[in-house]
């Protein structure tokens, strides 16, 4: 069964009403994390037995017996950027690639996080030695975004760095971070081209002391502008500015650098704001999505009524 477009929902499905669905889907129990970006825990599902016919006739017909029919709203956003809330044991290499410069650590998922490991006594930084930090990258396309992560790691030792990396080159990108200093915690923005680094900004988050840390950067065309939250909800914009970018891909990084202590950045959520999902809504743990499920007085699977 092929995607279809489908104009509107017929029927009484209760907390739908008139939606918009670029192509549907057709699954069992589990909700899979969808190509694009949409990862729901609570789905309104149509159902129908006639799986022979078409998407648009199925919904075109009011007397149309229905089955478990899942319907996802699967846009594909144009940044290509996925969200991804860690909840597996393995790194999703499908999607996420693991590059480590220096060879010498490792990333861990736990089933709730992405664990990204940065040894001692080893340089891992971003700057003119080029881009020696640890981390994981996805494909990204040239169009605009918005992206959110939650690091669930604390700054302890100065100069340990965790944050975002958006990238054109292997010379050319954008560093975005938490960095420690001393008592303090720093926030970070730094333009490369050509690994000749330019400074955006580096100044100290009085308000920000203990994890979690919560980062979002937007890109409107040429702007960037980089801001952070203590909660998630309530967000600081704490610099705009202007960087022509060719972005191929995008992701988060731990590093070191100076004195070089170690460190472990965790990652609870990687989250592409055109396509979100709730990171602690359950999914992924083996709990499966909670489901409203209609059934009409036609209903020929199963007992009338029971699922």
């Amino acid at each position: 069964m092929s995607g279809r477009d489908i104009e509107s929902i017929r029927g009484p499905m209760q907390g739908i009403g008139k939606k918009i669905f670029s192509s549907w889907v057709v699954a069992g129990c589990e909700v899979p994390k969808i190509s694009g970006g949409i990862m729901i825990s609570r789905v309104f599902i149509a159902i129908c037995i006639m799986l022979s016919v078409t998407a648009q006739s199925i919904i075109a017909s009011p007397a149309m017996p229905w089955i478990p029919l899942l319907l996802l709203d699967t846009t594909s956003d144009p940044s290509g950027i996925v969200s991804d809330d860690f909840t597996s044991v393995s790194l999703d290499t499908s999607l996420w690639k693991f590059v480590d410069p220096v060879g010498d650590g490792s990333v861990i998922m736990n089933g709730t996080q992405a664990q990204i490991v940065v040894p001692s006594r080893t340089d891992h930084d971003v700057w003119t030695s080029g881009n020696l930090a640890r981390r994981i990258m996805q494909p990204a396309s040239g169009e605009d975004f918005e992206i959110k992560v939650k690091f669930e790691s604390g700054l302890i030792d100065p100069f340990q760095l965790q944050g975002i990396i958006v990238e054109e080159s292997s010379g050319n990108y954008l560093r975005f971070d938490f960095c420690a200093d001393g008592p303090s915690t720093r926030l970070y923005a730094a333009s490369f081209t050509n690994d000749s680094p330019i400074v955006k900004m580096n100044s100290t988050i009085l308000s920000l002391s203990a994890e979690p840390f919560y980062m979002r950067i937007t890109r409107e065309g040429d702007q960037w502008t980089q801001s952070y939250s203590e909660d998630g909800t309530c967000w600081t914009a704490h610099i705009t500015f202007s960087h022509v970018l060719y972005v191929s891909s995008a992701g988060v990084f731990a590093g070191n650098a100076s004195l070089c202590p170690a460190h472990t950045t965790v990652e609870e959520c990687f989250l592409n704001m055109a396509s979100p999902f709730d990171p602690e809504d359950g999914i992924g743990t083996g709990e499966g999505p909670l489901i409203d499920i209609w059934y009409r007085t036609e209903q020929l699977f199963g007992i009338n009524g029971i699922p």
